[in-house]
């Protein structure tokens, strides 16, 4: 079925087919998966103060509280601007989560 956008010009009907707008995925996306995954491996729950000065996750992770609430924001900030089409800063965010993440290594 196909849309039709109509309006009434001058005593006359024009009709004209509807601009289709199909969603792509964003090229984050699977940079957020990714990330995503990764810091659900990491097993860090949610820290019982902000503020906490260590928070244990998995395999003998160990990070703040701070730490571990600004990768939890930023992965939340990145999935947000990824749905906007702001691919750049959805990376920006998701880099600097993981830098915090693992300062040692670089996420791809």
């Amino acid at each position: 079925m196909s849309t039709v956008l109509a309006s009434l010009l001058g005593g006359f009907l024009i009709v004209q087919p509807a601009t289709l707008q199909v969603s792509q995925p964003a090229s984050c996306q699977p940079v957020i998966e990714a990330f995503s995954a990764k810091w659900r491996d990491a097993g860090f729950p949610a820290p019982s103060k902000p503020s906490a000065a260590q928070v244990y996750g998995a395999h003998g992770l160990v990070r703040s509280g701070p730490e571990v609430t600004l990768i939890t924001r930023n992965l939340q900030r990145a999935s947000i601007e990824c749905e906007r089409g702001h691919d750049q800063a959805a990376i920006n965010l998701i880099m600097a989560a993981d830098h915090v993440l693992d300062p040692d290594a670089r996420f791809e």
